[in-house]
């Protein structure tokens, strides 16, 4: 019984927030539709264009660590 709980109190914030993105890329297809654009390719050209290949992978990771450290930091000053 503690081990169930446990468990859902571990996974309950992975569920959430890998909903809350499906949800923010339905909104976004939603938005594409509305301007007649096709939001599969738009998804495609974005996946791509991050992390397509091993260039574009280090330029993405160059940009976000940044935003990443001043995440960390603040997670750390806010323990």
């Amino acid at each position: 019984m503690f081990a169930s709980k446990s468990l859902k109190k571990q996974i309950e914030p992975i569920v959430e927030s890998l909903l809350a993105g499906l949800v923010g890329l339905v909104i976004g297809a939603l938005i594409m539709l509305a301007f007649g654009h096709n939001p599969l390719a738009a998804y495609r050209s974005l996946l791509l264009g991050s992390v397509g290949s091993v260039y574009s992978l280090a330029e993405s990771l160059a940009v976000a660590t940044p935003l990443i450290l001043t995440a960390l930091t603040f997670a750390v000053a806010m323990r």
